[in-house]
This record gives structure tokens, C-alpha cells and sequence, in this order.
């Protein structure tokens, strides 16, 4: 029997896209073929991982996923996910990932977190590893960031280990001096009060000191170890006053506006 409405149509697959049923004439029971568009889910891939093809009736239908978005490449994809090759309608995935701009041309895969945490992306076990899953991980003064990166907000923070006698970091800047207990004691201060003593970049003085006003009291700043919230500084004698052990720290990262 002809295929449905013309004797001249033909299906483009028999066995996927004709499906067959029996009518009765006078009792008599025959086969009449109809073309669909489609006989199964496999029928209706449309090429994007986040569709739902289903076939409903010979018709297809694509459903979109949500929380699914395509990708053609890894960084398509937000921070920590990846561009996972696309295998057509009969693949499982769980949906989560989100891609940051929109695609051109065919898409190849979807987004979806790695079970690694990567900065990038994952090529099978190569991956770069995060600076930071937690505090702990960071530096003095340090958090990490919702990008597992190390950073710090408010104040700059530095603390000072002073050599054996010294007890103390004198420290010198655009507020009251201060003296920060050496070893555990934390010096605090917006970059905005350094700049208050005009100089291009945030900075502050210090030496160490052994907490009385005898002969030698305040020396060694030289031999100090600085640790600060924000790594990018430089340290050097001060100008005038350099062979008594008073030092200089800059913050180089750090622009003053005048």
C-alpha cells in the first residue's frame, strides 16, 4: 500500500519514519503507512544538549532544561565548569552548569561542575589546582573568595617578628605611633590614612624596640620579619634615619590620589 495522501511520497527512512496501522473496508483488513517526523526519542536530536527531544505522536518536541545552558568550548562556561562533549538524547547528565555568553554556530556540549576543582577547566587528570577552598589556605589577614582565590577587604594588616630583646614594632605612620607587640601584635590601617603623609603609595615607618628608653632601645628594624595582608610591598632603610634600624615599608600595589 502507498504511504498516506500521495502514492509519490516516500518516507525517508521506512523503518524510523513510516509507522503502520490496519483499517477495515467490508472486512476486509489492510496495511496503510503514514509518514511522521518521527517513531522514537532518538528521532528528534535537534544537536543542543539542553533540549529535552522527546517524540509525542510522530511529532517532536524539544523541551528546554533547566539550569542547562550549551557550550561550545570550556570557556563558554562560568568559573569551574566545563564544555562536556554532548552524546545525543539517550545521555544522563545532572544539570547545574551556566554558560557566560551566548554561541555561535552548532553547539558541541553543556556546562556542568567538575567533580575536580579546577580554576580553568579539566583534560582527564591534568588539573590547576585552586589557590584557596577555605581561610585557612590564604595568608596572614587573608580570606578566600567566593573565586578560591586568596584576597582581603578593609584594612591593610602586617605584624612584625623582631629580633630576641625586642618586644615590640615601633611604629611610625600618618596617625599616632604605635607599638605593636612582636610576634602576635597586628598593625592596622586603611591605605587611605598612609596616604595622608603624601607620599605616591601607601606607606609606614617602623624599628623594633625593647620597650624601655635605655641606650640602644629602638634598633634591629633591618632584621625584622614582616608579614603582611597584602604581599605586594618592598621594605627599605629610611633615608635619614637607616643605620639607627628605622625601616620603610610601601605598599607598591597601592596608588595614593592627590
Amino acid at each position: 500500500n502507498s504511504p498516506k495522501g500521495d502514492a509519490n511520497i516516500a518516507c525517508d527512512n521506512f523503518e524510523e519514519k513510516c509507522t503502520w496501522g490496519f483499517v477495515g473496508d467490508d472486512g476486509f483488513w489492510a496495511s496503510v503507512f503514514d509518514c511522521v517526523e518521527c517513531v522514537s526519542n532518538k528521532d528528534c536530536d535537534d544537536g543542543n544538549p539542553c533540549t529535552e527531544d522527546t517524540c509525542g505522536y510522530g511529532e517532536c518536541e524539544h523541551g528546554p532544561i533547566k539550569g542547562c545552558f550549551a557550550c561550545n568550548v570550556d570557556t563558554d562556561c562560568k568559573f569551574m565548569q566545563v564544555c562536556y562533549e554532548y552524546e545525543g538524547v539517550d545521555t544522563e547528565w545532572t544539570w547545574s552548569g551556566k554558560c557566560l555568553s551566548a554561541l555561535e554556530g552548532d553547539v558541541i556540549g553543556k556546562c556542568e561542575i567538575t567533580e575536580k576543582k579546577c580554576k580553568t577547566s579539566c583534560a582527564g587528570d591534568a588539573c590547576e589546582e585552586l589557590e584557596c577552598e577555605s581561610d585557612a589556605d590564604c595568608g596572614f589577614g587573608q580570606y578566600c573568595t567566593d573565586k578560591s582565590l586568596c584576597g582581603w577587604i578593609g584594612d591593610l594588616q602586617c605584624k612584625f617578628e623582631c629580633p630576641a630583646g625586642k618586644k615590640y614594632a615601633w611604629v611610625m605612620s600618618a596617625k599616632p605611633d604605635e607599638a605593636v607587640e612582636s610576634g602576635t601584635g597586628i598593625f592596622k590601617v586603611s591605605p587611605t590614612t598612609l596616604c595622608m603623609w603624601g607620599w605616591k603609595n601607601p606607606a609606614f615607618k617602623f624599628n623594633c624596640w625593647d620597650g624601655t628608653n635605655g641606650n640602644g632601645a629602638w634598633s634591629d628594624g633591618d632584621k625584622a620579619i614582616v608579614t603582611c595582608n597584602d604581599e605586594n610591598f618592598t621594605i627599605a632603610p629610611d633615608p635619614i634615619y637607616g643605620s639607627q634600624g628605622v625601616q620603610v615599608l610601601t605598599f607598591v600595589n597601592h596608588v595614593c590620589g592627590f
